[in-house]
């Protein structure tokens, strides 16, 4: 059975960067912008503040904010091998 994914490390660096180092050794830095941009609900749309979207945190595995949202090691994952195929 594979092992879970999850994010042992992740800083805030600037706008909507976050560097991220994940479980399986893969590590690099995720651009949120459009993922908070395009998603239309509320709790995304707090996290257009730049205030408040660097207030991360590690919980649960992964990356989480004080209003309550998390996004999955595998989602991250996932962006973050398209965003370094570009």
């Amino acid at each position: 059975m594979p092992k879970m994914l999850c994010v042992p490390q992740a800083k805030y660096l600037k706008n909507y960067q976050i560097e991220v180092v994940f479980s399986d050794s893969l590590r690099g830095i995720i651009d949120l912008e459009k993922v908070i941009e395009k998603d239309h609900r509320p709790i995304f749309q707090e996290l257009k503040d730049l205030k408040k979207f660097s207030q991360i945190r590690l919980d649960l595995d992964t990356i989480t904010w004080q209003n309550g949202l998390d996004l999955s090691p595998e989602f991250l994952h996932e962006l973050l091998n398209q965003q370094t195929k570009k």
